[in-house]
């Protein structure tokens, strides 16, 4: 098939030019900064082949950047290589969610033969992300509906202000636009006239109020690409907001819209009500932020609810919201149903005759542990069975709250959680376990207990929103709160728990093992490591890496197939050869080689 006209060379765009300005300003990978001036060169001089060169070592720098994986797929597919293209461009959609780097998959799939693919992707990024007429995602989908042998009848999208466009092939006559709603029910219909263009554009204006749910786009009752359009869309609203003194300032974002909220309205506690317009963030085009001084817009109070309008018609609030000036009052202890039941039976008068059980938990204090079993033994005279148990669990600063155990007596003591302050959720463990510990009860790990946690399912997207918003909290009410962890994390008392955790597995699924011994260095060592590794997978053998820590030569990593699977298979040498060593006795080590 014919080449797009859309993959002639990139030079450096904008979005190039803004990444490296990012990367200068913060002071981060210089080397990184020069790559990137290295490929604007090379494409000003029309040497694709040095440009790439350059994107991709730039790429194993900066693998997180969608922009670097962006490049490096227009570049493939600038030199005819479009099967290569596939990969990086996939990357960059899945980095960055935005109409530019999605079209740009689809190119690659396109040229690539992969028409089935590339018609999937082409119908999720229509169906995800707005279409301006003229943009790169209409370019993209009119080139698929033109090229289709498959005879597709056109495509449909949603603009910025929610109107339906889209293209319709092969109108030879007069024909019909449909739009249904999710029941079959007719919602728009309009006649279709091509004027002998091979393609006809059009645009439905929606009605008011939305019709919301699926909606089909059909041309003589044949589904367009795209059809299937959610009304209305997931405008994926996220922002923050800070409070300090009078002053409210924060940042709003519509990522479906690429563009930040005009206004926002915020709400205090007593119902009074204040617009606020937003300044676009000169690093971010996509971002709004805004600042008020509260009284002079006539606001108090400690509670505020901040709101945007969507493109819809509807409002709704910050993911962080309500924005609190303090913590509220920490919750008081809870008197005891168990103590009123307790109270209210009368005690028995002749007490059961039954074999006893003394349980003592003991932890550290070896003179008074001795003392205290000597006085049960002594006391007891032989009548009940005493279990001592060696309670030296490591000590955590708090709890986590998928996996925390309660005992009563300390949710009694302690009060219940904060919902009032913690709101939706997260940080209301942490506050209970620090006002739990102020009551010197401690926080044990439970080594040998296993649960499993299906993350990210209890808030979706306001996840990080909630994290960042109870973070601040917890830092008014418990300043020393970050210091206590960071002495946690410092003396990570946990560390060998999970590496004996690492190190079972790996004996349980390791088989015949090739141990590789090399450097711990970036670029050319590093792909030919993961090179030697991947040839030895296909001929049935386990590749496991053994390479210093980042930080120290005396440090020792294991690296399984993913390094993140085995991150703490970790050895401080010499301390720890002897664990070392004994985990490699138990591995089936069938090769050893120094690269």
């Amino acid at each position: 098939m014919p080449k797009f006209a859309l993959t002639a060379p990139p030079t450096h765009s904008a979005s190039l030019a803004a990444l490296t300005e990012k990367l200068v300003a913060a002071e981060t990978e210089t080397h990184l900064c020069r790559l990137l001036g290295q490929i604007a060169g090379s494409v000003r001089s029309g040497d694709l082949d040095t440009a790439y060169r350059y994107a991709d070592r730039a790429a194993r720098l900066a693998p997180a950047e969608p922009e670097i994986a962006l490049l490096c797929g227009r570049l493939l597919l600038a030199r005819g290589d479009a099967a290569l293209a596939v990969d990086p461009l996939a990357r960059a959609a899945r980095l960055r969610a935005d109409p530019e780097p999605a079209a740009w998959h689809v190119i690659a799939l396109l040229e690539a033969g992969r028409r089935q693919a590339a018609r999937e992707q082409l119908e999720a990024a229509l169906r995800r992300f707005p279409v301006v007429e003229g943009g790169t995602l209409a370019a993209v989908a009119h080139a698929a509906i033109t090229t289709d042998p498959s005879g597709v009848r056109g495509w449909a999208g949603l603009t910025p202000t929610l109107e339906i466009i889209g293209e319709a092939r092969g109108i030879g006559f007069e024909r019909r636009l449909l739009c249904l709603a999710a029941d079959g029910t007719p919602v728009v219909s309009q006649p279709l006239m091509s004027g002998g263009a091979e393609t006809a554009l059009f645009r439905l204006p929606f009605p008011r109020p939305m019709t919301r749910g699926a909606v089909s786009i059909e041309v003589d009752g044949a589904a367009l690409l795209g059809s299937g359009l959610m009304l209305p869309p997931e405008f994926a609203l996220d922002g923050r907001a800070t409070i300090d003194g009078r002053q409210i300032s924060g940042w709003a974002s519509l990522a479906w819209l690429q563009r930040p909220p005009d206004t926002l309205m915020i709400e205090d506690d007593k119902g009074r009500c204040a617009r606020v317009e937003m300044s676009a963030d000169q690093s971010d085009p996509t971002i709004g932020r805004f600042t008020v001084d509260t009284t002079m817009v006539g606001l108090g109070g400690d509670r505020f609810v901040i709101s945007v309008a969507l493109p819809d018609g509807h409002t709704q609030v910050l993911p962080d919201a309500p924005l609190l000036r303090r913590p509220g009052p920490v919750p008081r202890p809870v008197r005891s149903s168990r103590r009123l039941l307790r109270s209210a039976v009368r005690p028995r008068t002749t007490p059961p005759r039954a074999p006893i059980d003394i349980i003592v938990p003991v932890y550290l204090g070896r003179a008074e542990t001795l003392a205290c079993l000597g006085a049960v033994i002594e006391t007891t005279a032989g009548t009940a069975t005493i279990v001592v148990v060696d309670d030296a669990s490591p000590e955590l600063p708090t709890g986590v709250g998928f996996c925390l155990y309660l005992r009563h007596d300390c949710l009694e003591e302690t009060g219940l959680f904060d919902a009032a302050t913690f709101a939706a959720g997260y940080g209301e463990e942490n506050d209970f376990c620090l006002r739990a510990r102020r009551r010197n009860w401690r926080h044990v790990l439970a080594a040998n207990v296993y649960v499993r946690h299906l993350g990210n399912r209890s808030f979706g997207s306001r996840r990080a929103a909630l994290t960042e918003r109870n973070q601040r909290l917890l830092g008014l009410r418990y300043p020393d709160y970050d210091e206590i962890v960071e002495r946690f994390i410092a003396a990570d008392p946990v560390g060998a728990v999970r590496r004996r955790l690492d190190e079972e597995r790996l004996v349980a699924s390791a088989g015949d093992v090739v141990l590789l011994v090399t450097l711990q260095l970036p670029g050319g060592v590093e792909r030919f490591v993961r090179e030697r590794c991947a040839r030895l997978r296909t001929r049935g053998l386990r590749p496991l890496v053994v390479q210093p820590g980042a930080s120290s030569l005396a440090v020792c990593c294991m690296l399984g197939d993913d390094a993140d699977a085995y991150r703490d298979l970790r050895y401080d040498l010499p301390d720890d050869l002897a664990s070392f060593r004994a985990l490699l006795a138990r591995l089936r080590v069938v090769a050893r080689r120094a690269v």
